[in-house]
């Protein structure tokens, strides 16, 4: 438990009226800060909020991760960086209140907006909708987690002022009534603070339930928010402005430059926001990093995944630890019942086939994400999302031969704009049937390869790994150890030397590497490091490098 603060002394949280916010009775400016625990080591939570607090913010933001809380429907996870009570008791021994948003989506550039994969094995899933499984999944997701978190609000002596209702719905859907569901969950588990809701200038602001929760904008330029700003003025005239998401930056897709913003002009428009009297939350104030496979993408007419950062090696081949499954034709990779009964999320899955002679072969339309056909473990095509014709001339004349199709996920939509039906598409893999000189083939095995806390285990732990040097055209998984003589310190793995794939530390995914950049380095916290042997794990779809090196500076484009 928190020490509480005296509650006599808290009789009203968060109010407004006649455009001006109220805390406990009091004239109160919100000065926030977006930092999200799930993208930032627990160890140094402490240090960011150190840095908020010297930059005068009295308020912290966070979103709240359903796919790492939920992994396996009805299985929780709180611990380490996902202690959210942890976080949130901490921000008050910090002297911040709190906004908290639990989704359950939250865009927030994370895989599918947060939501957890396994809704997609239902071929008639809805999501933020108030169809029934979703509603039923939702409702047991808060039902876990709001009850750790109801004693931490500011009118029991916690530091929680103010709960978001979803997040950017009016963007995606005019369904008030899911919102009205969503509020009912929220109260019905305990939340009695201020509900708030959240749109940019594409949203209809407009459709918000006025009545049951205080409208917020999103924006980056002035001109959009006064915008917004206005329709909230018009709406009622006791609505405080709020800018729930002032944005300090952009993100980065792989293959495009570097996103940089002036300052002099971010000073100005952060001045004219201030000048309106309105309250405001950095977002992001600190942003961390999409370790593992967590980042994000957007679709507007084009698919674009985003980027991570938001010695000698010995190999081998790691299909022995994959988990197995088998099928009549390609299905996605959520569609498979894998260990558990369910899907897979994250990372790569792999159809495998034996074939004999075969000429050409043609894989089902579009890719999601990125394809890499194997004959006998030699790479002999790739495909990406925007591949018009998936069609390989194989050629492959012995009597037996392995054929593997290796699809990449390269992240969920985590942003869809209004009346679009894709956020329920967002399945990775390949779906459909395969033709070997014009004939369906049937019968496929298909590998999870996920990388998930299980399999690393086992791959630390039970494999006899050789030193056969590196193939020339095929994936690999390389292990290398990093030797620490004094206290470990923050660093970056340097990836310029590597073409795709993936670097984990100790057990730890720190993320995608890919040579079309911006991002050249992926970020090594000192907490995942050790005085002493470091365990370093290398997934080369691409064999392309024999070392690492580590730098002192990010490289980000």
């Amino acid at each position: 438990m928190l020490p509480q603060a005296n509650l006599q002394e808290r009789v009203q949280g968060l109010t407004f009226a006649k455009r001006q916010f109220f805390l406990n009775g009091l004239p109160f400016r919100i000065i926030s800060g977006a930092m999200h625990y799930f993208r930032v080591p627990e160890q140094y939570w402490r240090d960011r909020m150190k840095k908020m607090k010297a930059c005068g913010l009295n308020t912290l933001e966070t979103y709240v991760a359903w796919n790492l809380h939920e992994p396996v429907p009805g299985k929780f996870n709180y611990k380490g960086m996902l202690n959210l009570r942890k976080y949130l008791e901490l921000a008050y021994e910090m002297g911040f209140y709190v906004i908290l948003r639990p989704g359950p989506y939250i865009c927030s550039e994370w895989d599918w907006g947060g939501m957890p994969s396994w809704l997609l094995a239902d071929p008639n899933m809805k999501v933020r909708s108030n169809y029934k499984p979703y509603q039923d999944a939702v409702t047991r997701f808060f039902a876990n987690l709001l009850p750790q978190v109801v004693d931490l609000q500011f009118t029991q002596g916690g530091p929680i002022i103010a709960v978001q209702v979803e997040n950017e719905f009016g963007a995606y859907s005019n369904e008030v009534e899911h919102l009205d569901f969503l509020k009912d969950l929220l109260r019905a588990n305990g939340i009695k603070e201020l509900l708030v809701t959240s749109d940019g200038a594409e949203g209809n602001v407009r459709i918000i339930f006025y009545n049951s929760a205080l409208p917020t904008a999103n924006f980056k330029e002035i001109e959009a928010g006064q915008a917004i700003f206005n329709i909230i003025k018009q709406e009622n005239p006791d609505f405080p402005l709020m800018v729930m998401e002032f944005w300090t930056g952009w993100f980065d897709h792989w293959g495009q430059p570097h996103s940089f913003d002036d300052v002099d002009e971010y000073e100005g428009r952060l001045s004219k926001i201030l000048e309106t009297g309105a309250s405001i939350n950095f977002y992001m104030f600190h942003g961390g990093t999409n370790f593992g496979f967590m980042a994000g993408a957007n679709n507007f007419f084009h698919y674009k995944a985003d980027v991570t950062s938001y010695g000698a090696f010995t190999a081998y081949s790691p299909a022995g630890f994959v988990k197995k499954a088998i099928s009549h034709n390609l299905q996605p990779m959520e569609m498979y019942q894998f260990d558990m009964g369910i899907g897979q999320s994250y990372g790569y899955i792999i159809y495998r086939k034996q074939i004999g002679s075969v000429n050409k072969i043609s894989l089902p339309p579009r890719v999601h994400d990125y394809a890499q056909v194997l004959l006998n473990s030699d790479s002999v095509a790739v495909f990406d999302s925007d591949a018009k014709k998936l069609e390989v001339d194989l050629r492959a004349s012995q009597p037996t031969s392995q054929l593997d199709i290796i699809v990449e996920n390269l992240g969920r939509v985590n942003f869809i704009k209004f009346d679009s039906n894709l956020l329920n598409e967002e399945r990775k893999g390949l779906a459909g049937d395969v033709m070997f000189d014009g004939k369906v083939v049937t019968d496929w095995t298909a590998l999870a390869l996920d990388f998930d806390e299980d399999f690393l285990e086992k791959v630390s732990k039970s494999l006899v790994w050789r030193d056969f040097g590196m193939p020339k055209n095929s994936p690999v998984l390389c292990r290398a150890y990093l030797e620490i003589l004094d206290e470990p310190k923050d660093t970056f793995v340097n990836t310029m030397h590597l073409k795709k794939g993936i670097v984990i530390v100790n057990g730890h995914n720190l993320g995608r590497y890919w040579d079309r950049g911006p991002q050249r380095t992926l970020y090594l916290p000192a907490p995942f490091l050790k005085k002493g042997k470091n365990e370093v794990l290398v997934f080369q779809e691409f064999s392309s490098a024999e070392f690492l090196s580590f730098d002192s500076e990010p490289q980000l484009g």
